[in-house]
């Protein structure tokens, strides 16, 4: 080989080292038989497997729980052959196994390439646990909005973002009404002062308030509710958001309530 060529190669070596290396995702480098010939580090991490225990072992019987090993052995055999042009599905989700033993969700991308030497597989890996739990976390959050109670998200000038059902249902006012104005649960009326001087007082400090408040519906009619508003803060401890949480407590009212 030329002195030229050889440099090239060498170059070009020593450049995908580095981008294997220090990629965002775990990279596994598989042979013709899907065994280990390269683990970079991301993968050491999601897996737990240092790169000089797992040469030579193949990624299923390492990383994937026993019921995922027949899935994978298709995958790479599909690859193999499938006739050009066609691929078979870029990323799927599956089960990873780490050296501890516990199971987490895991993208995986699989990707083939011919070399001199012959075909090899690149398997892109990422753990989408903490996606899972976000996800999770917003649909307990959408259950947990759709209650009886009246809700309120603020910004922290107090501006409304978002209402539940309940909101409209006690108020008379349907959400599009309600965005982006300035929330009355913040505004005290006369009957008020003594409630609102306490909830401004004690708010930023204790991030919670609750007690009862007169308030108004859309038809002009005064109601009393009990209210609660928590403060929400963000990375920095600073007050970003209110959560206001109010029932109609008119039946308190009212002669045997």
């Amino acid at each position: 080989m030329p002195s030229h060529a050889l440099e090239g190669a060498l170059h070009n070596a020593a450049r995908w080292k580095t981008i294997f290396d220090h990629a965002f995702d775990a990279m596994v480098q598989m042979d013709a038989n899907g065994c280990i010939v390269g683990w970079n580090t991301q993968a050491e991490r999601c897996f737990g497997w240092f790169r000089h225990e797992v040469m030579g072992l193949t990624l299923h019987e390492l990383a994937l729980p026993v019921d995922r090993h027949q899935g994978h052995l298709h995958r790479l055999a599909q690859f193999i052959q499938l006739e050009s042009g066609r691929e078979p599905p870029a990323r799927v989700e599956i089960e990873g196994l780490h050296r501890t033993g516990h199971h987490f969700p895991m993208e995986m991308a699989l990707s083939m390439v011919r070399t001199q030497e012959g075909i090899e597989f690149i398997a892109l890996i990422r753990d989408v646990s903490e996606r899972h739990r976000t996800e999770s976390a917003l649909r307990i959050a959408a259950t947990a909005f759709q209650t009886l109670e009246g809700l309120v998200v603020t910004d922290v000038h107090q501006r409304i973002l978002k209402v539940n059902d309940a909101f409209s249902q006690i108020t008379g006012y349907a959400p599009h009404e309600a965005m982006g104005k300035k929330s009355a649960i913040f505004r005290p009326e006369r009957q008020n002062e003594a409630a609102y001087h306490s909830l401004h007082q004690r708010l930023p400090i204790d991030r919670f308030w609750q007690g009862e408040v007169w308030d108004r519906r859309k038809s002009g009619a005064r109601y009393p509710a009990w209210l609660r508003v928590t403060a929400v803060v963000n990375q920095h401890d600073q007050i970003s958001h209110y959560v206001a949480a109010f029932v109609d407590s008119t039946q308190r009212h009212t002669p045997g309530g």
